[in-house]
């Protein structure tokens, strides 16, 4: 489903960004869903989410001008090595176009934004380390209640093994991210590639 509607708040993710993760768990606790997709079949929707690059058609809706944006970024590592892993990739050409696209993506999003009305911007690991501060900026941020117990409690029930259990679609839960084999290897690629991915972002986070 395309939206051009510029009014509607937009949460803006590179893929890989954990932005499924986020969306589940601002649903269950809105008990409003993110366009395009409800999870849990609530009818009411907040917003819409979109990637902002060349998929399918290239074609996502609006991608300017927006009234509110809910910036949602991550490790470049992390996000480098889950869509290799996703896509199956290998090569260090591969590694690059990502590395590239991120960049753009970023680059777009954090610095060239006179456009937005109104943008926060969210880091992964700043809702792993820290949910209850974090969400409690993007539910202020979507004029919503706050409500802590509530959140946290929403926050520890969706884990996700426990997202596993109940979302069947691996474009929203990796399972490979539960095995050992994932880690090691991961850890290997970090070895190997992790400071120059960095130094490639240093000007961007």
């Amino acid at each position: 489903m395309k939206n051009f509607d510029t009014k509607i708040t937009r949460l803006v993710s590179y893929p890989r960004t954990g932005s499924h993760w986020v969306r589940m768990i601002l649903e269950k606790y809105l008990q409003k869903y993110c366009l395009p997709t409800s999870f849990y079949g609530n009818n009411e929707y907040w917003g819409y989410h979109l990637h902002d690059r060349e998929v399918g058609n290239g074609d996502e809706g609006a991608t300017d001008n927006f009234e509110k944006v809910i910036y949602l970024y991550r490790n470049p590592v992390d996000v480098v090595y889950s869509l290799l892993k996703y896509e199956g990739w290998t090569t260090q050409e591969k590694i690059n176009e990502i590395i590239n696209e991120y960049k753009v993506h970023l680059t777009r999003w954090k610095l060239n934004n006179n456009d937005i009305k109104k943008i926060i911007f969210i880091k992964y690991e700043d809702i792993v380390e820290n949910p209850e501060n974090t969400f409690s900026e993007i539910i202020n941020f979507l004029g919503e209640d706050w409500d802590k117990d509530k959140l946290m409690k929403i926050y520890s029930e969706s884990t996700h093994k426990n997202l596993s259990k109940n979302i069947n679609d691996e474009n929203v839960i990796d399972r490979g991210h539960f095995s050992g084999s994932y880690k090691t290897n991961k850890h290997a690629f970090t070895l190997k590639h992790g400071k120059y991915i960095m130094d490639q972002f240093k000007e961007l986070l």
